[in-house]
Order: structure tokens, then sequence, then C-alpha cells
């Protein structure tokens, strides 16, 4: 897949392909955790937990008086590392929170795919200079998808041996990842 970015010429520097790779290692156990093992409803249960609990961790840290820290032996770094990790889970769950969508039952939906349209968005944002929906175009009277943006995802899919199942449903697809990443909701919780 690198050497078919390569001669595309998206992908020049050695920091963007290292990026891709743990991108698509990524991708790969996204697929196998999220789509084949995980309920997202489920999901949604335990980072709205994990947000609420970091919240309250955020709360008891700045809650504590001078003479608790002293008792405690924490130095003010520690605590505001304490508090700079807090802050990031909390951060983390909400994107994470927002990135998964509620389980309305009916087909389960592809997030390992979304998770790879995203990212093939950023590394074609970072290597065009120019945004993802310029390299989308849906012909309505034939009902066909292309542009560079679209063949990079199908030529991305195929070449990591999970083709798409039709050019419709992945423009489709594509296109929805690409409307909800220009929301204010954060699109991509591991960046």
């Amino acid at each position: 897949v690198l050497r078919f970015f390569e001669s595309s010429g998206l992908i020049k520097s050695s920091e963007l392909k290292d990026q891709y790779k743990q991108q698509v290692a990524f991708y790969f156990e996204y697929k196998y955790w999220v789509d084949d093992k995980l309920v997202p409803s489920r999901v949604q249960k335990n980072l709205k937990k994990l947000k609420k609990d970091s919240q309250r961790y955020i709360d008891a840290i700045d809650a504590l008086d001078p003479i608790s820290k002293h008792f405690l032996m924490v130095d003010k770094e520690t605590l505001n590392n304490a508090l700079n990790s807090a802050e990031i889970m909390y951060i983390q769950a909400q994107r994470a929170f927002h990135w998964l969508t509620i389980d309305k039952g009916g087909r389960p939906e592809n997030f390992a795919l979304k998770y790879l349209i995203d990212v093939l968005a950023k590394i074609y944002e970072e290597a065009k200079g120019e945004k993802p929906e310029t390299g989308i175009s849906h012909n309505r009277s034939f009902d066909e998808y292309s542009g560079l943006f679209f063949s990079l995802v199908k030529d991305c899919l195929e070449k990591l041996g999970d083709p798409p199942s039709s050019d419709q449903a992945l423009g489709k697809a594509v296109s929805r990842v690409l409307k909800k990443k220009n929301t204010p909701i954060p699109s991509n919780f591991t960046s």
C-alpha cells in the first residue's frame, strides 16, 4: 500500500509514511475489536463513565487544600501531571464518545472503514494541501463516484485486501465521513 502512495506522489516524507503505517495497523486492530467484537452502545456507556470519572478526579485534585497536599507528600509537579493526564483522558473520552454513534439496531456500522477514511482524508489534506472533499464527485445520473480521493480510498481498501462491496456504497460512506468531519464534533479520537 505504501508503494501505491509513493507512486501516486501523495506520501513523500518519512514522517507521513510512519504515520500511515501506524494508522493502517490500527485500522486492522480497530476492524477486529470494534466491528467484530463490540456493541457501540456498550462502548458509549463505558466512555461516558470514563468521562464522568475523569471529571471527578480532576475536581478532586482541584479541591485539595495545601495541608492535604502536604500530608500526602505530593509536590505541585506531580499534581499537575496527574491533573493533565486526567484532562487528556477526559478529552479523549469525549472525542471517542462523539465518534461512536448510538446502536440503533439494524445493520452495524463499519467503524473501521469510517476511521480509515478519516485517516486517509487527513493524509490527503496534508500531502495535497487541499480538502479531500475536492477529490470526490458524484454523478447523480449514473450514480457513480469518482475523483482522486475516492480512488485513493478504493485502491487502498483493495490493496489492504478489504475491497468495498460496491463503488456506490463506498462513495456514500466516504461522503458521510467527510460531511461528519466538517461538524464541530471531532471525528478522530486518536490524535
